[in-house]
């Protein structure tokens, strides 16, 4: 039982992390928004879009990682009162 709550422990820190991740992203995703808008600067859309995507790449990268994480949070969960028991082995 110790070893479950550290890997569902170890789980939910991972993440905490993931969640700081992604809102790290897209504030700057944000930030850079506001800074094309208020920029009377020509900017070179090609490299533009590229350094975009590669910014979104990296969050939904991090978006998938967060995905795993959750659906291993899921053995943990404890079934709905008056469920079937063991509804969430069919997805072990």
């Amino acid at each position: 039982m110790d070893k479950d709550r550290a890997v569902n422990t170890n789980l939910i820190e991972r993440e905490d992390d993931l969640l700081e991740q992604i809102d790290a992203c897209q504030q700057i995703l944000a930030a850079t928004w506001r800074f094309l808008r208020e920029t009377d600067e020509p900017i070179h859309l090609p490299a533009l879009r590229r350094l975009m995507m590669a910014l979104r790449t990296v969050e939904r990268s991090i978006d998938d990682e967060m995905l795993d994480v959750r659906l291993e949070l899921l053995q943990f969960a404890k079934p709905p009162a008056g469920g079937t028991p063991g509804a969430n082995k069919a997805l072990e």
